[in-house]
């Protein structure tokens, strides 16, 4: 599971936010990488983090009625922030997760040989699961009389045709991105 530490270090990492900037970030840029986080969540990872000496802060100078504090990435917090980062990349079960979106989202931490191998990873997984999982049976027969089977089973295959739709197209973004990626590396020699 992705956690908060991990992304809160990412965007300390770009540069030092306040609270308020951090949560922001959730709001905007970072709503796809974790759903619904909350100020107190924040403070109260940034507080353990501090005590970690994963991160510093300090009051913010001028007129602060609120006392606001700005924080920033220490050197133990950032290899903490690189050593997950460049870890192997474990795909979750389901594309969805955010954990392949985070990485990617910080990847300018990382070579872009990294982010390939990154991409490579993601892309031998969902191609795994396409050839495992898209033509299995699908049925889930039911003894409830409550249940109109036919209604179920044209949702359940209405469900099926979008989920493929959906990882057949991650798939082929990915591809794209590696593509884009090796490019770069030619213009870069």
């Amino acid at each position: 599971m992705l956690k908060l530490d991990y992304l809160l270090l990412g965007v300390l990492a770009l540069k030092p936010q306040t609270g308020y900037g951090l949560k922001k970030y959730f709001d905007t840029f970072g709503r796809f990488q974790r759903s619904n986080t909350q100020m107190s969540q924040i403070y109260r990872t940034l507080s353990r983090m501090e005590s970690d000496n994963w991160v510093s802060s300090r009051l913010l100078d001028g007129d602060n009625p609120r006392k606001a504090r700005e924080y920033s990435i220490t050197e133990s917090g950032f290899t903490v922030f690189m050593d997950w980062l460049s870890s192997p990349y474990e795909p979750p079960s389901r594309f969805q997760d955010p954990d392949f979106e985070a990485r990617i989202a910080f990847a300018g931490f990382l070579s872009v040989d990294q982010v390939i191998s990154l991409l490579d990873t993601e892309i031998t997984v969902r191609e795994n699961q396409v050839r495992k999982y898209r033509h299995r049976d699908r049925s889930l027969p039911t003894d409830n009389t409550e249940c109109d089977q036919e209604l179920k089973t044209m949702l359940a295959e209405w469900n099926h045709r979008t989920s493929c739709e959906e990882m057949d197209h991650h798939i082929r973004q990915v591809k794209a991105l590696k593509s884009e990626l090796i490019d770069l590396q030619r213009r870069r020699e």
